[in-house]
């Protein structure tokens, strides 16, 4: 390879420095430009994988396919061959992307020996462990969109409402009891969500938690439960937008015992870039995980005609993620209907 050689005329210009051995080459120039450098002993956040949801929506429809296109389908996904997935997300009770509303305990049935995981067991957990036929390491993170309707102060599992304080321990009960039967059919939930989205009211199954909300529930409840029962499941805050992800970590950190029981934010991209913020909470709280739990184009108004257009949405969101410290990016449904249902 040639050396770019330039000579300078000193008493022109002081700034102008003469360099030895370097020879002019236009050709050169133009492959400089489109170089891309590579410094592997520069090291940033652990990159800890990729994955997608098992709603029930998706799950339904991957337990309709033919043999050969479900293995082909699970093949592409999770195999070394194709995207080599390794994250799953999964709702607690129903989200807005079941085939109905359900929780695995009912009104009349508020003892803990009547949780029925049977809902689970036709689905979600047939089609998860399809996808651990071909990759057993896939790591799991569990969200609650809503705890079942009588726990709540609106008595439903829509619009809102809170957490009733007379079921704070039960709902921690409840979830740890979720983890130990999932266990029981050898899916390990490493992560888990306090609460999909809580700082929102949705007309489907949704729960309002604020930072004071939230934070408490994990000191006084769901941690010291998880660690009577000495589970390992680690534990995501947030779970909602990057606009507001600063906001809600520094009022969480306002308790100082906050950062000896998470592990990490999850975070959704539904309002815009905000590449920024997790880049300042990365710098702020290197030791928090950054999980891209939940994104979908019909929220950036795809055009169905254009598949390369919505590629690109995708793309631009991941690589702006990663390249201001996200650890990890997890898409929406795996697969959905022509209607975006199912």
């Amino acid at each position: 390879m040639n050396i770019l050689k330039i000579e300078t005329n000193q008493k022109e210009n002081k700034f102008l420095h003469q360099y030895e051995n370097i020879e002019c080459n236009h050709k050169l120039n133009n492959e400089q430009n489109n170089l891309i450098i590579l410094y592997p002993e520069i090291l940033y956040q652990n990159i800890l994988g990729f994955g997608g949801a098992f709603t029930e929506s998706s799950s339904y429809l991957i337990c309709q396919f033919k043999e050969k296109i479900q293995n082909e389908f699970i093949k592409d996904y999770f195999s070394e061959d194709g995207l080599a997935y390794n994250f799953a997300r999964i709702h607690i009770n129903s989200s807005d992307f079941a085939l109905e509303t359900y929780s695995y305990l009912d009104n009349k049935n508020k003892d803990l020996s009547k949780f029925d995981m049977s809902r689970d067991e036709k689905y979600i957990i047939p089609a998860i462990n399809l996808a651990q036929n071909i990759n057993s390491n896939i790591q799991f993170i569990a969200s609650p969109w809503s705890p079942p309707a009588f726990m709540k102060d609106n008595n439903s599992m829509y619009n809102g409402g809170k957490l009733l304080n007379t079921y704070k321990q039960l709902w921690a009960d409840y979830l740890v009891k979720y983890i130990q039967e999932y266990e029981k059919n050898n899916i390990e939930i490493n992560y888990i969500t306090v609460q999909n989205e809580p700082d929102t009211s949705r007309e489907w199954e949704s729960c309002n938690y604020s930072a004071k909300d939230e934070t408490s529930f994990i000191e006084n409840y769901l941690f010291p439960t998880f660690k009577f029962y000495k589970l390992k499941t680690k534990i995501l805050v947030w779970d909602h937008n990057k606009e507001r992800i600063i906001y809600r970590i520094n009022d969480m950190y306002k308790n100082p015992n906050i950062s000896n029981l998470i592990n990490g934010v999850a975070y959704h991209y539904y309002t815009g870039d905000h590449f920024n913020n997790l880049r300042l909470l990365k710098n702020l709280c290197p030791e928090l995980l950054l999980i891209h739990t939940e994104g979908s184009t019909p929220y950036s108004k795809p055009n169905k005609k254009d598949e390369l257009t919505n590629a690109e949405i995708y793309a631009h969101d991941i690589i702006g993620d990663l390249n201001n410290g996200s650890n990890a990016y997890i898409d929406s449904n795996l697969v959905l209907d022509s209607n975006g249902r199912t």
